[in-house]
């Protein structure tokens, strides 16, 4: 991924993960949701948000494609971002293969989905924390480009007192018809 591309002044990369972190932390508390309270409306909304989930799949891609393209000394942080962004997706993917024979069950199980879905997580903000350490994070967000503290005014003339004309005295007559007929 283009780590400069932008969508209204923000990196496209860190919308994606921002997002991805909420469908993650969705997805894991509407199962336990589900476990609690037994309503399927919480499983299929979870199941959806895990199918969403995959989107890291292109993150995980995108962590191997900066890993390989990377100077020497940012390869070992690219590798590990790389590493806990494919474990996420396959224990998403993983998730939605033992789940999808459950969709259409009256009381589908879905014990083993929290845990998977919820070690998902736990991979991928590992991935996100991993992903702050990386160079261009960190010349990009984590330390903008500062302005200098001090900024030369610009000197101006100072101002010219002018003559101030009254209109009385000085010729002035109203118009006929506009004040009086």
């Amino acid at each position: 991924m283009y780590p400069k591309m932008r969508i209204a002044g923000s990196l496209v990369h860190h919308l994606l993960i921002c997002s991805l972190l909420v469908l993650y932390a969705l997805s894991t508390l509407l199962f336990i949701a589900y476990e609690a309270f037994s309503n399927v409306l919480w499983f299929k909304l979870a199941y959806m948000l895990s199918a969403l989930a995959l989107v890291a799949g292109v993150l995980a891609l995108a962590g191997y494609l900066s890993w390989t393209s990377r100077p020497t000394e940012a390869r070992p942080i690219g590798l590990k971002y790389c590493l806990y962004s494919l474990l996420s997706l396959g224990l998403a993917a993983a998730n939605l293969y033992l789940l999808f024979d459950q969709l259409h069950r009256v009381n589908p199980d879905a014990g083993y989905a929290v845990v998977l879905c919820a070690a998902g997580s736990i991979s991928f903000i590992a991935a996100t924390f991993i992903g702050w350490g990386l160079p261009e994070f960190k010349s990009e967000v984590a330390s903008p480009k500062k302005e200098p503290k001090t900024k030369a005014v610009p000197e101006r003339p100072a101002p010219v007192a002018k003559e101030r004309v009254s209109p009385v005295g000085s010729g002035f007559k109203p118009r006929p018809g506009l004040l009086h007929s």
